[in-house]
């Protein structure tokens, strides 16, 4: 096999080829990046999402554009730097600026940094002596990667320092090769954007940057013949000060960081020196658990086996610029030798070195084409590895952003109803997660997995919280039965004892004040899946029993109950009171006799259509013979002014002793109503006048 001649351009029409195929991977990419575009969950790493974004959230809120920027989910002061908050101040100033919604701002922002990247590479690549169009084939397998089409569109700094990343390089390599002004101060920009916005990835970037300079230093050193010294002194001495900058500022903002999250009880263990052991992964680099978990997400976001398999094959093949795609293979597990628990379990930190990985791939694609293989086998495989990226995609990431049925965040919108914007939430049981915290739009004290059984430290960080206005408490989990930090929080926000609302996984206390409140409001709360009174809070179960209740004195939560009714009613009684159950697919009212509904119709020919049942629990075969209903009589009526009624329709069932009576059945009038009078529609009790398992389900009714 000779070897490739992939510095020569491609021929005219495999150069249109080339472009077309970035063209359509460039599109593809904007197509699936904008997927899921006005979801209101931050899908992928939503901890690290909803943390970026609770603090834009709270720069824009409170007009907060200071170093300091708040980040509100570890108690008071707010504010725990980790990252110069340039991509915040972007996002809340372009929200701003046009009225986006801030989500949709902070997509926008993630997604023009990635393309703006793009110029950048394709200029990087020219350093390989690729011609313009086998630089777009490059590029067509970089934009066609997954994790950078699912992350393109995230509320994450990642895309931001990427492109700094990539024009630090650029400049840091031209500079090198021709030793300008220019490239230097371009270089220092990119490098110091880099360093401040996350410097994890700069960290990458000094890898290639190293490498390159080693080469270059290769290629420049003297002999005795040629060559001076001075200049391999001179391009070490401004290669070293165009990374010293970025790594100084990076150090002065480490060290400002510091200072601020020293004085946050809850939230100084996120200082640069306890941390030092996470960041770096000490004492597991090589732990083969981290391994399996590094090369799952290569597998699952960045590139499936077969690809990295065909495209190893075609450089062992070709052995076209092998010794590049060796050091692009090698930064890209370098960063993860360095950083292994980061590059572990944080999928977005890939953002950083996938494109080494790609541009590998890329570089044996070239080295197909120039290869033996015929020219349309050649193109055939290339067309088969980014097929392969696509359907990776499809498979893995579209669901998810696409997802007919986004998780509700009722805890979310249960704390925006149970509390005050300016309220602050304790949470215990959700780690320091800024989940709760970013959709409740609200401060929030997150008590850590790790000190939720230290009384000690959860006292002092009660105390550094005496002057603010804490007036909920949310328990998850086993922290339910954490009694000691509930009876600490009760004593120190002087909380009622008595939990209000429950689900299966929580409790929430609240102030005398906010308990008051939501029980007096709770019957015009939304139905929220999952969540009611806690026993110690539940409202008189006969409330709405025997008693007449006008349709605009029904409190919301039971206005739902006749959402797919044609007209609501315009006064209810019922003996049981008012509630619903679902049968056969559709919400119903349970209409025990004896509930009676008025409808205000109008004179005229009318037509009604109810939906009429027995709840099979009242005529079970478990359910002893005399204890079961004797049926229910369903009857449509005419009430006129002077208080006489006549009898428009009826509908006996009977289930427990004609089986064609279960199920459901309908019961219709045809006719003409009296002017002034009302339409009833009743349920009464069977003919020997029991009420036993009178089950009776009424709904949807249709009346026109």
């Amino acid at each position: 096999m000779e070897r490739s001649t992939s510095t020569l351009p491609l021929s005219r029409n495999n150069a249109v080829v080339a472009g077309l195929i970035f063209v359509l991977a460039l599109g593809f990419h904007a197509w699936g990046s904008t997927r899921g575009w006005h979801q209101v969950n931050l899908i992928g790493c939503e901890f690290r999402q909803t943390q970026t974004a609770i603090s834009a959230l709270f720069i824009q809120k409170e007009h907060n554009f200071s170093l300091a920027y708040p980040t509100p989910v570890l108690g008071a002061p707010w504010s725990i730097p980790l990252e110069f908050p340039l991509y915040q101040w972007t996002v809340v100033g372009l929200s701003n600026l046009t009225g986006t919604p801030l989500t949709q701002a902070g997509r926008s922002v993630s997604l023009a940094c990635f393309y703006l990247a793009l110029p950048a590479l394709y200029l990087l690549l020219a350093s390989l002596n690729l011609s313009p169009s086998r630089r777009l084939l490059v590029l067509a397998f970089v934009v066609s990667c997954p994790l950078y089409i699912f992350y393109a569109q995230s509320f994450l700094i990642d895309t931001m320092a990427w492109m700094f990343g990539l024009w630090f390089l650029l400049g840091f390599m031209r500079a090198i090769e021709r030793r300008t002004g220019a490239w230097w101060l371009l270089a220092i920009a990119g490098g110091t954007g880099a360093a401040l916005v996350k410097v994890t990835t700069l960290a990458f970037f000094l890898l290639p940057a190293a490498a390159w300079a080693g080469f270059i230093l290769w290629q420049e050193r003297p002999s005795r013949h040629q060559g001076s010294w001075r200049v391999w002194w001179q391009i070490i001495g401004q290669a070293l000060a165009s990374v010293l900058l970025p790594c100084v500022f990076a150090q002065v903002w480490i060290s400002y960081t510091d200072a601020i999250k020293a004085q946050s009880v809850g939230g100084s263990f996120l200082m640069s020196a306890p941390e030092r052991g996470y960041i770096f992964g000490i004492g597991v680099r090589f732990s083969w658990e981290y391994w399996r978990q590094h090369f799952a997400i290569l597998f699952r976001e960045i590139a499936p086996w077969p690809v990295l398999a065909i495209a190893t094959i075609a450089l062992l093949w070709t052995r076209s610029r092998w010794q590049v795609a060796l050091g692009l293979v090698a930064c890209f597990f370098a960063v993860q030798v360095v950083f292994p628990i980061l590059y572990a379990w944080h999928e977005y930190y890939y953002v950083a070195n996938a494109f080494a990985l790609m541009v590998a791939i890329g570089l044996a694609a070239n080295g197909l084409l120039d290869s033996r293989l015929p020219r349309l086998a050649a193109w055939g495989v290339v067309f088969v590895l980014l097929g392969l990226q696509a359907w990776t995609f499809g498979r893995v990431h579209y669901p998810i952003l696409t997802d007919a049925h986004p998780r509700d965040n009722v805890t979310a919108r249960l704390l925006q109803l149970v509390t005050q914007p300016d309220d602050v939430l304790v949470v215990a049981g959700d780690d320091w997660s800024s989940i709760i915290p970013f959709y409740s739009e609200r401060r929030t004290l997150m008590i850590r997995f790790e000190v939720q059984r230290d009384m000690g430290f959860i006292e002092k960080v009660f105390t550094a919280q005496k002057n603010q206005p804490v007036t909920a408490l949310l328990v998850q989990g086993q922290q339910r039965f954490n009694q000691p930090l509930i009876d600490l929080a009760l004593r120190h926000f002087h909380l009622d004892p008595r939990p209000v609302l429950q689900a299966n996984e929580q409790r929430l206390y609240l102030t005398p004040e906010r308990r008051v409140q939501v029980m007096a409001h709770y019957d015009d709360f939304p139905p929220l899946v999952g969540y009611a009174l806690a026993p110690e809070s539940a409202l008189d179960p006969a409330r709405f029993n025997e008693r007449e209740i006008l349709w605009t004195a029904l409190p919301r939560r039971q206005r739902q109950y006749f959402n797919s009714w044609s007209v609501p009613p315009r006064k209810i009684f019922s003996k049981y009171g008012i509630a619903e159950v679902n049968y056969e697919g559709r919400t119903r009212l349970l209409a025990s006799p004896d509930t009676k509904l008025w409808f205000k119709v109008g004179p005229g020919s009318h037509e009604v259509v109810a939906e009429c049942a027995l709840s099979p629990a009242a005529y079970a075969d478990e359910v002893p013979a005399g204890d079961r209903t004797d049926g229910v009589e369903f009857v449509v009526s005419e009430e006129r002014p002077d208080g006489t009624t006549r009898m428009l329709a009826t509908l006996f069932l009977n289930p427990a002793r004609v089986q064609a009576d279960r199920g459901v059945h309908v019961l219709k009038f045809s006719g003409q109503l009296a002017p002034g009078a009302d339409l009833r529609i009743e349920t009464r009790p069977g003919p020997n006048g029991s009420y036993a398992r009178d089950w009776a389900l009424l709904g949807p009714v249709s009346v026109r």
